[in-house]
């Protein structure tokens, strides 16, 4: 906040400047994918030698960094005005919650964010519910239930039974 009251409106423009700048490396990576049918890290690993791959897995490494320390400093800030809870333990908790999410994946749980319904706009992440018809298919009756939470299908692609 009190950068906010320091530098008023120069703030936004910062995030708009890198959000234009994001869209630039998103389009011209999406068009390498396209042309050549391989993904950015992967050209990287055919066409740059063993250090130059080295030092672009370390910045890609801070830049996560970098991106991911806001979100748990807020998120700890949250826990700490909502429940009291020490900016420590807040991050400790993030960090735990992240882990446990990215475990949970890997057994085929699946969180998403709605674009409808009582938590839209929100920014919680929720395990996505509803019901299945009457002879639906399951995998369908997911995918339709993830579609109408949050107006995406990206990430069902392939039936995990088939």
């Amino acid at each position: 906040m009190q950068a906010g009251a320091n530098h008023g409106y120069e703030l936004p423009w910062i995030i708009v400047i890198g959000l234009v700048f994001a869209l630039i490396i998103q389009s011209l990576a999406a068009n390498l994918g396209v042309s050549t049918e391989k993904h950015l890290a992967e050209l990287c690993k055919v066409e740059y030698p063993k250090y130059v791959k080295l030092c672009l897995w370390l910045l890609a490494e801070v830049a996560v960094i970098a991106a991911d320390i806001p979100e748990v400093i807020g998120t700890a800030f949250a826990l700490n005005i909502l429940f009291h809870i020490s900016l420590w333990i807040g991050v400790l908790l993030t960090g735990f919650s992240t882990l446990l999410l990215i475990g949970l994946q890997k057994y085929g749980v699946l969180v998403v964010q709605e674009k409808s319904g009582r938590f839209r706009g929100t920014g919680v992440w929720k395990i996505p519910t509803g019901v299945v018809d009457e002879g639906e298919d399951i995998f369908k009756a997911a995918m339709r239930e993830v579609k109408e939470e949050t107006g995406d299908m990206g990430h069902l692609l392939a039936s995990p039974l088939s």
